[in-house]
């Protein structure tokens, strides 16, 4: 029965494809790739990883998470409307939503960074909310460290949503080291 995420045309039940592999529920993806990702499962996570330039274009999909990990180099381009529940750069990853990006983003539980990752927004219409104790673009509220990294946002419309309090909109987590952040360019409201 089909998961009803599909990779290249292909739904990730087949198992494997091309630069990815399904153990449910995680979609890993490697190695230089261009990937189309669509569809609907909000019990699938997207991990991203290895050192060789991906660039995934994700056109209208609902999942659990999208994790760039292990030093991965991922650009995101943003087609038709997306919902993630969670957007993860972990272990010193680089994670860019790419200026050529026409869609949206809408994420429930934050865009969140630990050490030694570079998160760049260049383009797209991105949403982010947090959960509790958590800035809705940053920092988590556990014992990561992050104020090694970096956020950039060069371009787009941003918007981070601090539904609780307790944080900046962008920053770090309560109570919790902020990454830098360098604003140069798009539309930002931090509330």
């Amino acid at each position: 029965e089909p998961f009803g995420v599909t990779v290249n045309g292909e739904d990730v039940s087949r198992g494997a494809g091309a630069g990815w592999a399904c153990a449910w529920p995680e979609v890993t993806f490697g190695g230089a790739n261009n990937f189309l990702v669509g569809g609907s499962n909000a019990a699938i996570q997207l991990t991203f990883t290895g050192t060789a330039a991906q660039t995934a274009t994700i056109h209208n999909l609902t999942v659990s998470d999208l994790v760039s990990t292990n030093q991965a180099d991922l650009a995101v381009r943003l087609e038709g409307s997306n919902r993630i529940a969670h957007v993860l750069g972990w272990n010193d990853s680089r994670l860019t939503f790419a200026e050529d990006s026409t869609g949206s983003l809408n994420v429930q539980l934050g865009i969140h960074v630990n050490d030694n990752v570079v998160l760049t927004i260049a383009g797209g219409r991105i949403e982010a909310r947090n959960k509790l104790w958590t800035a809705p673009i940053g920092g988590l509220s556990d014992n990561s460290v992050c104020s090694n990294s970096l956020i950039r946002i060069t371009g787009g419309y941003v918007l981070a949503n601090n539904v609780y309090g307790y944080t900046s909109g962008i920053g770090g987590g309560h109570r919790r080291t902020a990454p830098m952040i360098h604003v140069s360019g798009g539309t930002v409201r931090a509330q």
